[in-house]
């Protein structure tokens, strides 16, 4: 995601800028933590797509300090929240590599988290009041969305509704920033930041859907990770609660092995339609984003990325096929 091809090829050269501000923003953890913070920077600070975001929406100023300063507060706020997940998950790998609680344990993984996003408190106190108002709430957005995740876990009666509203906190609230400061750093654009933020909490929605989609049908070489952590976790997801109003019985006699229940849920949605609801609900999401942005600089950029968000759906729904 980061090279010069792809979605994000475009602003390629300044997300290795955002990398240098995100090594500079970490600052000196100390001895102890030190190793653990480490492992942000080795991994190229993952696909970047939140700072990739920013970059977008900053035009023709994506090259400035205030943008590159702007891409890393979302980055750590991002890998702070990924460092609470990976223990809220007990997650043992993140990224192919093992996570920070399977290596350092899950006390130290928490610390490592908070670190990460009290930096990310400095980088936007850096910026002004206005944008840490909007990170602080933010961060508050991403705990209440992740808080409703795990009071809905194990319940088979989630809803639709309950769904989303855990999505716009936990994953779409830091797209909606990443857009909204992009476009703040480059007010000269008549990139507005009230739009771009509706712009990015419609992707971030989308994007997430995906890759709960991924989570479900794979391709492991596509989400990443194996997959199945979603139902090994009883976090029942939008294709699953879909699945479940039309037919109870969907999650009865499954294998105990993660992607093997997976597959197997994955197999028996496969042909009744849920899958390609799901697909075409990513679809009205991203066309609804982009509404959101004609007649601005950033459209055709993000059309690239939306589109690249459809083509991951689609290899969701043709692993899913070849397991019928």
């Amino acid at each position: 995601m980061s090279g010069g091809t792809g979605p994000l090829g475009a602003v390629a050269g300044a997300i290795g800028t955002v990398h240098e501000h995100i090594r500079w923003w970490l600052g000196e953890p100390g001895p102890v933590l030190a190793p653990v913070v480490a492992r942000l920077t080795t991994d190229t600070c993952g696909k970047s797509l939140r700072a990739g975001l920013v970059l977008l929406f900053a035009g023709e100023q994506r090259s400035t300090d205030q943008a590159a300063t702007a891409g890393a507060l979302v980055e750590l706020i991002h890998a702070g929240s990924l460092y609470h997940d990976d223990v809220i998950d007990n997650a043992s790998h993140r990224r192919g590599s093992p996570s920070a609680n399977a290596e350092f344990g899950a006390p130290m993984a928490i610390t490592c988290g908070d670190f990460l996003l009290a930096r990310a408190s400095l980088a936007a106190a850096s910026l002004g009041g206005e944008v840490a108002r909007w990170s602080a709430e933010t961060v508050t957005e991403l705990c209440r969305g992740q808080s409703e995740e795990m009071a809905s876990t194990g319940d088979t009666a989630r809803t639709a509704a309950q769904y989303w509203s855990a999505v716009d906190g936990k994953t779409a609230s830091l797209m909606a920033l990443a857009c909204r400061l992009g476009a703040w750093c480059a007010p000269h654009l008549d990139q507005e930041p009230s739009r771009a933020a509706l712009s990015g909490l419609r992707f971030g929605s989308a994007f997430q859907l995906v890759d709960d989609l991924l989570d479900l049908c794979g391709p492991a070489t596509e989400l990443g990770r194996v997959p199945g952590s979603d139902l090994s976790q009883q976090v029942f997801t939008l294709p699953v609660i879909l699945g479940l109003a039309a037919d109870p019985g969907l999650l009865g006699e499954l294998p105990a092995q993660p992607a093997a229940a997976a597959a197997e849920v994955a197999s028996r949605l496969s042909g009744t339609g849920v899958l390609d609801a799901v697909r075409s609900e990513v679809a009205e999401l991203l066309d609804s984003s982009l509404d959101v942005l004609t007649g601005l600089a950033v459209h055709a950029e993000m059309v690239s990325l939306a589109d690249w968000l459809l083509g991951r759906a689609d290899r969701a729904l043709g692993a899913a096929c070849e397991r019928r």
